[in-house]
């Protein structure tokens, strides 16, 4: 018998699930409003006060700075506006879709997705930092 047959399935706590659902629920509204309505989402965005205190405190923006703008980017559906803000934001999107639809297969693949999905931001952030030194 091998060892994985005893092991017991992994499962996300119903709490999560249901967060993941909603901000997929929100990224479609977000889509919808900027597909139909006058303004997009970006719009919205440009009135929100920069809220990173490095980018306030150094003037150099933390690992995840361009995030939202990013997704904001991604609710318009422009791609590459979305990659230039922060090209996880792409990944943040796709992790919370596939999370909330596929509960039990992120319970096994969600650890090493976030540490690569962490790990490429660090290096995304020093090389950002090289960049506009």
């Amino acid at each position: 018998m091998s060892s994985t047959a005893c092991e017991p399935v992994r499962r996300l706590s119903p709490r999560l699930v249901l967060c993941l659902r909603a901000g997929c629920a929100l990224f479609a509204l977000g889509v919808l409003l900027s597909l139909c309505g006058p303004f997009t989402a970006l719009d919205a965005l440009g009135s929100v006060p920069d809220l990173c205190l490095l980018r306030r405190t150094f003037g150099a923006g933390c690992p995840g700075c361009g995030m939202g703008r990013s997704v904001a980017s991604l609710c318009s559906l422009d791609l590459l506006g979305s990659l230039r803000y922060h090209p996880f934001g792409i990944v943040l999107v796709g992790f919370c879709v596939a999370g909330s639809f596929f509960p039990e297969g992120a319970a096994r693949w969600g650890r090493p997705v976030a540490l690569v999905s962490l790990v490429g931001i660090l290096v995304f952030w020093l090389a950002r930092m090289a960049g506009s030194a």
